[in-house]
């Protein structure tokens, strides 16, 4: 730490084995018309004999500018090795800042963003006999805000706002994305990870 504990900068390095996975296995047989074998094929949960090592860093600055208001940023880097290497944003950031006075205007906001990825574990709609999918996502960020007011009743405290749910793909500028793979289906029903959409909420909390 540094200026008396007002700036902080640490740095974390990880490393971690996973060994042994159970995972959904799917192997679906035909007879010689092209018709499913029920009795042929499969569907279960089996150990992989796949090894899987995701190591990383991540490197993080905070400064407190005074008691009441903090700026922040973090980079974390990481690589997943193993048959699910493409599986994991690489680079993950996050910057921000945070204003909380005691009384009056309170703010903040932070954004995090993840690079592109290939997910390649996507649940198939047509059912679990069917391979898995394969989506390409974006390089995403994230902004999370918040706007109100703090003020004093009697003995507690109340503060009102607004707070602020963004998600932007940065490659085409798309005010949405999901989280995990998924997409819509042919009858229309969607599958696979939620859709991250814009949000703003009006929120009020106390203490007493």
């Amino acid at each position: 730490s540094f200026l008396n504990g007002r700036l902080t900068l640490s740095a974390d390095l990880f490393l971690n084995f996973y060994v042994d996975e159970a995972i959904l296995i799917s192997d679906v047989k035909t007879d010689a018309q092209g018709r499913l074998d029920l009795e042929q094929s499969i569907v279960r949960y089996q150990n992989a004999d796949s090894w899987l090592r995701i190591v990383g860093g991540e490197l993080t600055l905070r400064w407190f500018a005074r008691s009441d208001l903090l700026l922040e940023a973090s980079w974390a880097v990481r690589q997943v090795l193993g048959e699910r290497s493409r599986q994991s944003p690489q680079n993950l950031g996050k910057l921000g800042i945070r204003w909380l006075p005691e009384r009056g205007l309170v703010l903040s906001l932070y954004g995090f963003t993840r690079s592109e990825f290939l997910d390649e574990w996507v649940t198939n709609p047509d059912g679990i006999l069917e391979p898995w999918l394969v989506e390409h996502f974006s390089n995403q960020l994230l902004l999370l805000g918040r706007l109100g007011w703090r003020f004093q009743v009697s003995q507690g405290e109340l503060e009102a706002g607004l707070r602020l749910f963004l998600p932007v793909s940065l490659d085409d500028g798309t005010l949405a994305f999901r989280e995990l793979g998924g997409g819509v289906a042919a009858d229309g029903q969607p599958f696979g990870g939620d859709r991250l959409r814009r949000l703003v909420t009006v929120y009020l909390q106390g203490r007493y």
